[in-house]
């Protein structure tokens, strides 16, 4: 393998990369189609029946194409027995009693319809009312089914193609397949790769089910065997999931306690906080007594207190004095108490005395 000028860009590891996993896909395809086309080879094999102006046609209709098994042409006067003789023969070569009929192009209207705007749901009731302008025969002898083409909305627009056929011509066919004592599973229309719509045409519900089976019965299997490998995964991955919900649920009980039990070491903490906030304030806050001794002692002979107020560290005092003017210095000198001023002018009361009211501060680590 040469080599690539790096100007390119390119990577010769993901070019080779990319060529084995293109080579292992299109192996595993081959490997695939092997195993599988001979199953879906086998499952796509039926017998059907076609019933024409021109006669009845018995053919065993294959992934390759359609073998005609016998034609009995139409006015021989023992058309029918004939039929009926060649399905007989046809189905014990092949080992069925299901069949289905194939319904000719020309007995068959596909006419395009274009409605307004409303949900699936509704489209086949308005369908009915356009059959009687679209067919010269009431609704009631004709069998038909639709598909929608396009819907829009905004130009409030719905385009169905419809598939009618009257029904003396399915009723013959099948009156024709349950006399030779087969069931019509499916209902098909010439150059038309979709079947009739189960659930509006008069299809054998026993035959239809076995046919579905026939088709389908590879896929349904397959996914049955995996849904059982995901039921087995699935329980594995239970099991686990339980084991692990047994070992996260006694974690988190354990966890649970831890935090039980830091939230009481935190309680411990905020309880020790408080006792010793409340003596930290107790002890800032000067006691009673003590500031009565300080202030006895600063206030000189002659002076009488009348009321006292402690508020914090603040002391609100009234009274009379000889010398109420002397009262500031002798406060702001004393050691344990500060900032004296007066509340209010000195007044002289009758007894010739001072009435004071005065405010000052006890000073900090005054017991």
């Amino acid at each position: 393998m040469s080599a690539e000028p790096i100007s390119s860009g390119d990577d010769p590891a993901a070019t080779t990369l990319s060529d084995c996993l293109r080579s292992w896909r299109a192996e595993l395809a081959g490997i695939a189609a092997s195993l599988w086309n001979p199953i879906a080879h086998e499952s796509a094999r039926f017998l059907s029946v076609s019933l024409s102006a021109f006669g009845v046609t018995v053919a065993r209709v294959e992934r390759d194409g359609e073998t005609v098994l016998a034609a009995i042409p139409a006015n021989t006067g023992d058309t029918e027995r004939q039929a009926i003789a060649a399905l007989q023969q046809a189905g014990a070569s092949l080992k069925t009693s299901d069949l289905a009929i194939i319904v000719p192009a020309g007995e068959v209207l596909r006419p395009r319809v274009r409605l307004p705007y409303v949900p699936r749901r509704a489209i086949r009731s308005m369908l009915g009312y356009e059959l009687e302008r679209l067919s010269p025969l009431p609704p009631e002898e004709l069998y038909y089914d639709c598909k929608v083409v396009a819907r829009d909305r905004k130009t409030n627009r719905t385009e169905v193609d419809l598939r009618i056929i009257k029904r003396s011509v399915l009723d013959e066919a099948l009156a024709l397949v349950h006399a030779a004592g087969f069931s019509a599973g499916t209902i098909l229309f010439e150059r038309d790769e979709a079947p009739a719509d189960w659930r509006h045409f008069p299809v054998d519900r026993i035959g239809f089910l076995r046919a579905y089976w026939r088709r389908h019965s590879v896929a349904l299997l397959a996914a049955l065997n995996l849904l059982l490998v995901i039921a087995v995964v699935f329980a594995a991955y239970a099991r686990g999931m339980a084991t692990l919900s047994a070992i996260e649920d006694q974690t988190e009980t354990e966890r649970l306690e831890a935090l039980h039990v830091e939230q009481i070491r935190s309680e411990i903490k905020s309880a020790r906080a408080q006792i010793e906030f409340a003596v930290a304030k107790k002890n800032e806050q000067p006691s009673l007594l003590a500031v009565v001794a300080a202030v006895t002692d600063a206030l000189p002979d002659g002076t009488w207190l009348s009321d006292m107020r402690l508020e914090g560290t603040k002391v609100h005092a009234q009274g009379y004095s000889h010398a109420a003017s002397d009262l500031i210095g002798l406060i702001d000198r004393s050691p344990r108490l500060a900032n004296a001023q007066f509340n209010a002018p000195v007044v002289q009361s009758s007894s010739k005395l001072d009435r004071f009211d005065v405010s000052f501060d006890v000073k900090a680590g005054v017991p």
